[in-house]
């Protein structure tokens, strides 16, 4: 029963080192029919106001993740298990036919997962034409896909819904704070869709514990 004991010791440590899938950062912009960067284009980097690229404001539901603007605008979000709501809120520039949603996990500055919507069209597909980097300096190919694994996670974008359009009546950011002014902004949501994936070293162990209790159990019926 040792082989047994030592063999749940590692599977705890392991499942307890696994850490959980933070989102940050995020790019939205106006984008061609195959998905090309055409412009307008939203970040979450901050302290870019020289550049021209005005922020993009995040909620999950009990207030703005990344307020501000500069470093205090970096986004670092924890994301549960199950489904995730996050709103984005813009100051709303030209508008586009299609929009691109990329979204960046642990530090990257290459999206994770990219996606390609029809304006007003909440159903993404996959984007791998040319996006912007998370700073907003350089262009870089698109993820490719709306899944991806980070930490142990698989995450999903299940939605996302873009208009460019203002919400009549609702002001609360402008391009680079989020407190009111600039006029109505746009807002809108999307969906990501978090589960827990066993890593390699897991499924090994795992193995391994159940064939030591196979053979533990043969040694004692041999008694």
């Amino acid at each position: 029963m040792r082989i047994l004991t030592v063999t749940v010791v590692l599977l705890g440590g392991l499942l307890t080192a696994a850490r959980a899938a933070t989102l940050t950062g995020i790019v939205i912009h106006g984008a061609s029919s195959t998905g090309a960067a055409t412009g307008p284009v939203w970040n979450t980097w901050g302290g870019f106001e020289a550049s021209a690229v005005p922020n993009i404001y995040a909620d999950a539901g009990a207030g703005i993740l990344n307020p501000g603007n500069g470093p205090s605008n970096a986004l670092n979000f924890a994301l549960n298990l199950g489904t995730n709501v996050i709103g984005y809120c813009i100051q709303p520039s030209t508008l586009a036919p299609f929009w691109t949603l990329d979204l960046f996990f642990e530090g990257s500055v290459t999206p994770g997962i990219s996606a390609l919507v029809a304006s007003g069209v909440s159903t993404p597909a996959a984007n791998s034409a040319q996006t912007y980097r998370l700073d907003g300096q350089a262009l870089v190919p698109g993820a490719g896909s709306l899944t991806t694994v980070v930490g142990g996670f698989k995450i999903t974008l299940l939605q996302f819904t873009m208009t460019g359009l203002p919400s009549k009546g609702f002001d609360a950011v402008q391009n680079f704070d989020n407190t009111p002014g600039g006029g109505d902004d746009t807002q809108g949501p999307f969906l990501l869709q978090v589960e827990a994936v066993p890593e390699p070293a897991v499924s090994f162990l795992t193995a391994l514990g159940l064939a030591a209790a196979f053979t533990a159990r043969r040694r004692l019926e041999r008694r």
